[in-house]
């Protein structure tokens, strides 16, 4: 199971949830983010799985972390170039940064709305 971290509001500044701990706070929602991130990628170096949150005011779920596949940096390939050059690239569109999910089920039954 993924390690879940929630970026919240909690008690007037911006905190990480994780488990039932919090810690925090962050100056901003961005710099949060970041260092959730940071601690979800260190799990994910170890080899488990780890996703980032973020809790709006009216309780949805957004990923982010890790990015979607579609939307991480990747570099061209060869063929990728060659097709540029051809002027046979095509763009493909990939899921949107910050797409609204439902909670984890582990979250959801923790905060009582599952």
């Amino acid at each position: 199971m993924p390690a879940y971290y929630i970026v919240v509001r909690h008690q007037d500044s911006w905190k990480i949830r994780y488990k039932d701990s919090y810690y925090g706070p962050y100056e901003s929602q961005e710099r949060a983010i970041r260092e959730a991130s940071d601690m979800a990628h260190v799990v994910e170096v170890s080899g488990n799985s780890a996703q980032v949150y973020t809790l709006s005011a009216e309780g949805e779920l957004k990923l982010r972390y890790p990015l979607p596949r579609d939307d991480r940096v990747r570099l061209p390939s060869g063929d990728d170039i060659a097709a540029e050059e051809s002027g046979a690239a095509t763009e493909e569109a990939g899921p949107a940064i910050g797409e609204t999910y439902g909670p984890p089920a582990e979250f959801a039954e923790r905060e009582g709305s599952g």
